[in-house]
């Protein structure tokens, strides 16, 4: 699950912060992708820009990317070389629909 938080940066952007948990790669390691809606659904007058952080104490074995990025979600992957499970910090930042 991914819990967000949202804060509006000037009258252009918003930023939503989220933490997504419990990403696990394969057995002996390897890809894992989780689609990531925005809870507010396509807030987004077009894609935002997001960035990803992981959280871990060994960053030379974890990688992590974004793909299909749309007005109301993404998909995160995570590469890692074994199989611990791995939070991933996430900031989100784009161009708010207008009403």
């Amino acid at each position: 699950p991914a819990t967000s938080k949202w804060e509006p940066r000037g009258t252009d952007t918003i930023t939503m912060y989220m933490n997504v948990v419990g990403l696990v790669a394969p057995t002996g390691g390897g890809v894992a992708t989780r689609s990531i809606a925005f809870d507010m659904g396509a807030i987004f007058e077009v894609p935002p820009m997001v960035t990803l952080t992981p959280t871990t104490s060994v960053p030379n074995i974890v990688s992590v990317a974004t793909m299909n990025v749309t007005t109301s979600g993404f998909d995160l992957v995570l590469y890692r070389t074994n199989n611990t499970e791995t939070n991933v910090r996430v900031m989100v930042t784009g161009i708010p629909k207008r009403s």
